[in-house]
């Protein structure tokens, strides 16, 4: 079987093209598919496409695509983001704050792209998505749907970590630009727990925002503005594995009602380091169940599970050590690809 990979991007140095495209192309050579990441020009001649377009202005023209695609006679499979799901819901609540003149045609633009998001879902031979609750929204448009998580690229899982007392504790987020004001979650756990341990917050993201957060689109000026000890790192791929493995601790604040895979919580494991996140299905699945960690609802089961890890680098080895099996289990590049290769290989098989 010929398999075709349509990324998000073609520049490998997006995270979401990397990771739900160049990533899993390679794990999938390695167990002897005939696999590769092609351009929507390139795709003719494969049996199946994976079609990873995670923009929903372009969900037309995806459509469209994937209407070709299966007039030629290839299969092909939807991989369905949490970010189609999130700009959706988040553009639509964007309406209310437009100008009536501009609104009318704002609704009918985003309705034009919903309609074509849901023809995906309805047409596609398959849905894959990389969080739980997105299956639900899938399959309510009736296409059989899996969930395939994220592949965590191999440089994470190189080095074994070392836990040992040193000062400050390093606590690390990464994350897109946009999400940083989910650490509003955690601030005041974090001003309580920097009153009495020497802690510092390392942030591993991009400059520049696209919208204003708290008055300033530049994230090395909102780091500077928290009051607990924080640094602001750019991320860059030659930087991001080192930077992150420096860290003591990982951390993953989503906000209530927010659709997000595990696959930040996946990285901070697969370096060996314990995290701490919010309650959600997936993080219950991925971090409380292993021992790599805890889950937290409220401010002050932040600032606790914060409080254990700092004061015991045994803690934090021994958590560390069930992340880092459990995310070789789960989501090393050798377990994602088998998921794929058994989903592909089913999907051509069905009539």
């Amino acid at each position: 079987m010929r398999v075709g990979f349509i990324p998000y991007d073609d520049d490998i140095a997006n995270p979401a093209s990397r990771l739900r495209g160049f990533e899993v192309v390679r794990g999938l050579r390695a167990l002897g598919v005939d696999a590769q990441v092609v351009t929507p020009q390139a795709a003719g001649g494969c049996d199946a496409i994976v079609l990873a377009k995670y923009a929903l202005r372009s969900a037309p023209a995806c459509l469209r695509l994937m209407t070709e695609l299966q007039a030629r006679g290839a299969k092909v499979i939807f991989d369905f983001a949490d970010d189609l799901e999130r700009v959706l819901r988040q553009t639509l609540a964007g309406l209310r704050a437009l100008p009536i003149r501009e609104r009318w045609s704002a609704r009918l633009e985003l309705r034009r792209q919903a309609r074509a998001l849901f023809r995906m879902l309805a047409q596609a031979h398959h849905v894959t998505v990389s969080a739980g609750p997105l299956r639900g929204i899938a399959e309510r448009r009736g296409a059989p749907c899996t969930v395939v998580a994220d592949a965590i690229a191999p440089e994470f899982f190189f080095a074994q970590k070392r836990h040992a007392t040193h000062n400050p504790t390093a606590i690390v987020w990464t994350g897109y630009v946009h999400n940083v004001t989910y650490i509003e979650l955690v601030e005041e756990a974090l001003e309580r727990l920097a009153r009495r341990r020497d802690i510092e917050v390392r942030f591993i993201t991009s400059r520049r925002r696209l919208h204003p957060y708290r008055g300033t689109k530049d994230n090395r000026q909102i780091v500077s503005s928290y009051r607990f000890p924080a640094r602001f790192v750019e991320w860059r791929m030659d930087n991001c594995w080192s930077e992150l493995f420096a860290g003591d601790i990982g951390i993953a604040p989503v906000p209530p009602g927010i659709i997000k895979s595990a696959n930040k919580a996946a990285t901070y494991m697969a370096m060996g380091l314990p995290v701490v996140a919010s309650r959600s299905d997936d993080y219950v699945r991925a971090v409380e169940q292993p021992g790599a960690g805890y889950v937290c609802a409220t401010s002050r089961e932040w600032e606790h599970a914060l409080d254990e890890l700092v004061s015991a680098p045994e803690a934090r080895a021994r958590m560390g050590a069930a992340g880092r099996a459990a995310a070789t289990e789960m989501f090393s590049m050798e377990a994602v690809a088998r998921q794929w290769r058994n989903l592909i290989e089913r999907v051509l098989d069905s009539s």
